[in-house]
C-alpha cells in the first residue's frame, strides 16, 4: 500500500521519479529501474524489483536468498524515491505545484 500511496501522490503533484517507476499493485507492487547501467546502489539496469517477500518459500532456499536481495534493493529504490519526492514537496512554499 505504501507504493501505491507514493505513486498517487506522485502523480497528483505530475511527479515522474528520476530513474524508477513505482508499479503499484496491492500486496504485489514492483518497482522498475528505467536508467541504464548498474548504479552506485548496486541496482541492475531495467530491472523490477520487488516490495514484497513471499514467506511461503523455504528460507534456505538460495532462490529465496536471491529475492531477499531483490527486496532490499527494491527498499533502497522505494527510499530514493520518497527523497525524490520529499525534496519537491519542500521546494515549494505550500507543498503543491
Amino acid at each position: 500500500l505504501s507504493a501505491m500511496l507514493l505513486s498517487a501522490i506522485a502523480q497528483s503533484c505530475a511527479f515522474e521519479f528520476a530513474g524508477f517507476q513505482i508499479k503499484p499493485m496491492g500486496a504485489r507492487s514492483n518497482i522498475q529501474r528505467l536508467l541504464g547501467g548498474k548504479s552506485a546502489l548496486g541496482f541492475r539496469s531495467s530491472t523490477v524489483y520487488p516490495l514484497y517477500l513471499d514467506p511461503a518459500r523455504n528460507v534456505f532456499n538460495s532462490v529465496f536468498k536471491n529475492r531477499v536481495e531483490d527486496f532490499n534493493k527494491a527498499m533502497r529504490a522505494f527510499l530514493v524515491c520518497l527523497s525524490q519526492l520529499s525534496d519537491v514537496a519542500l521546494q515549494t512554499e505550500t507543498g503543491r505545484n
